[in-house]
């Protein structure tokens, strides 16, 4: 059985003038915006717990305060 060998159009797509241009307008864009960006970020710090924390787990700590609490245990 011969074996077929797959055309690939990676060097062909990256070696393209107007790609490269693209690519380095992109790059560009992203470094003028890579500060701003940051700033955006650090404002959502504040809620890194609702994305770290397994909020399962969380939801059942509270059930069980308010069960305890309320005496329907």
């Amino acid at each position: 059985m011969l074996a077929r060998k797959l055309r690939n159009f990676y060097s062909g797509v990256a070696e393209h003038e107007d790609i490269s241009k693209l690519v380095l307008l992109l790059s560009s864009l992203v470094n003028s915006i890579r500060e701003a960006a940051s700033e955006v970020l650090q404002d959502f710090q504040k809620y890194e717990v609702l994305w770290t924390e397994d909020r399962d787990a969380k939801i059942q700590v509270s059930l069980r305060m308010i069960t305890y609490r309320t005496g329907l245990y």
